[in-house]
């Protein structure tokens, strides 16, 4: 049995759904949805932007998808930001708006892995063979807040300090959503242009 299903089964059990809106026949994940991400140096809130330095959306499906199901509708092409896991369950679209502060940002379009343990998840939003960024949150009802940490080996090691990492939960997991979002973000850095 693969550690993916093993996280899923054994979060299903020990959580209810009260973090997911799950219709008949869905699949019950804590943690799956669609939510705005901010990323901050410093105390961090959807009301008040003074230290957000990255933002966007992210999505966290129930299931593995084919990197095919989102490349193959999106105007822009989405890549791996994690390194440990199989088929990506999660995506996002980030911006940066405070440079050289964090890791997270530095890959736009963006497949991610997550993963978690009762109202914990892990996902990384940003992988190369020498650097990373990992955030790790706790959920709510509304959405999650944590913590986010760039890493890296000899000329990527980072001296940037911790992230706050919140989220505000949109609704169900959606990977169209991601898909919007690219090509919204398109669309205004051509109309930047």
């Amino acid at each position: 049995m693969n550690r993916h299903l093993v996280v899923v089964l054994g979060t299903a059990c020990i959580l209810s759904c009260q973090f997911v809106l799950a219709g008949p026949g869905s699949v019950c994940v804590p943690g799956s949805g669609t939510y705005d991400v901010l990323v901050c140096k410093g105390p961090c809130s959807f009301a008040g932007p003074t230290n957000v330095v990255v933002k966007g959306t992210l999505v966290l499906t129930d299931e593995p998808f084919a990197i095919a199901a989102i490349n193959d509708f999106s105007p822009a092409r989405f890549e791996y930001a994690y390194t440990i896991g199989g088929d990506p369950n999660g995506c996002f679209v980030l911006d940066t708006i405070k440079s050289d502060q964090t890791y997270a940002g530095l890959i736009t379009y963006g497949l991610t892995f997550w993963f978690g343990k009762s109202d914990q998840v892990n996902f990384d939003l940003y992988a190369s063979p020498d650097a990373w960024h990992v955030a790790s949150v706790t959920l709510s009802p509304t959405g999650f807040e944590g913590k986010g940490q760039s890493g890296g080996v000899g000329a990527a090691e980072p001296h940037l300090g911790s992230d706050v990492v919140v989220g505000r939960r949109l609704g169900p997991a959606n990977l169209g959503k991601c898909i919007a979002a690219a090509g919204e973000r398109r669309r205004k850095f051509n109309g930047a242009a």
